[in-house]
């Protein structure tokens, strides 16, 4: 794994973070501005995605067995921020 697909991964983290714990309890009545608002997360995603895998300082990668442990402790820890927030 690149250092720019994981910093990929944590924003990709964030920005569903934000959306289902501060966006998408305020739009409950208009799900057309949810579902723009989501869209235009995950453009801006994509773009800073996109961004990150064109740069050159980020082209190290992770040997195999810490990125698997990169991943499973991100994705523990965002899943303790999104229970506990509730």
């Amino acid at each position: 794994m690149r250092k720019s697909t994981f910093i990929s991964l944590i924003a990709l983290l964030v920005l569903l973070s934000i959306y289902f714990l501060l966006i998408d309890p305020l739009l409950t009545e208009n799900r057309w501005a949810a579902f723009a608002s989501h869209m235009l997360l995950f453009v801006g995603w994509r773009y800073l995605s996109n961004r990150l895998q064109n740069s050159e300082k980020l082209e190290k990668r992770f040997d195999s067995q810490t990125s698997v442990w990169l991943v499973v402790a991100t994705s523990l820890f965002f899943t303790v921020i999104i229970i506990g927030w509730q």
